[in-house]
């Protein structure tokens, strides 16, 4: 028979250790990126069926809100993959498990221009620049303004130069010759290249 003093020794160790769990499990707090309504388990502290299955409810409704029903394999829409389709508008090679996207990556075996992210444009270099038939990847040229004629200023002649607009310079006025202006002009686009 245990004696009424063991009896209280007893109930006054299960309070001590059922207090010092309670007081353990008031001082857990869960991590600042942990979302509600997920329950956050103590370590070493039980953890009810219920509030285990909620949590796996509440992932699954998470995911399935991004991805699409989770029991089921996702499939993207019919038709092309296009940058607005991605969160920054862009796929780079880092992206890539392999690195690069080759022909066995795709359907079709092939690459095209209409697979290519950002194809090399080229361009027939502007008339006023170089030959016609040379083609360049820039943009733009610079050429000199060609001459149009002679002035004469103080009984000498000097060449005079057409501007950037194709006009002729006057002679009127003139003290020194000027010298010819570098200007720009825009080549052709002729199509793209496959690197």
């Amino acid at each position: 028979m245990v004696s009424a003093k063991r009896l209280v020794a007893l109930a006054g160790v299960f309070a001590v250790a059922v207090w010092g769990q309670g007081a353990r499990a008031q001082t857990c707090t869960p991590p600042t990126n942990w979302r509600p309504p997920l329950v956050y388990f103590c370590d070493d502290s039980p953890a009810r069926a219920s509030e285990v299955n909620a949590n796996f409810r509440q992932v699954i409704t998470w995911l399935e809100a991004k991805v699409g029903d989770a029991g089921q394999p996702t499939v993207l829409p019919a038709g092309t993959v296009t940058a607005a389709a991605i969160l920054d508008g862009t796929i780079t090679s880092a992206e890539l498990a392999g690195g690069a996207v080759t022909g066995a990556h795709l359907a079709d075996g092939g690459v095209t221009l209409r697979t290519i992210a950002s194809p090399v444009t080229v361009y027939a270099i502007n008339s006023h620049c170089a030959d016609d038939g040379l083609l360049t990847t820039a943009p733009t040229c610079t050429y000199a303004a060609p001459s149009c004629g002679t002035c004469t200023v103080a009984s000498a002649p000097f060449p005079r130069y057409r501007d950037c607009n194709d006009v002729c310079f006057t002679c009127n006025g003139m003290t020194v010759p000027p010298p010819p202006q570098v200007c720009t002009a825009n080549n052709t686009v002729v199509g793209s290249l496959v690197r």
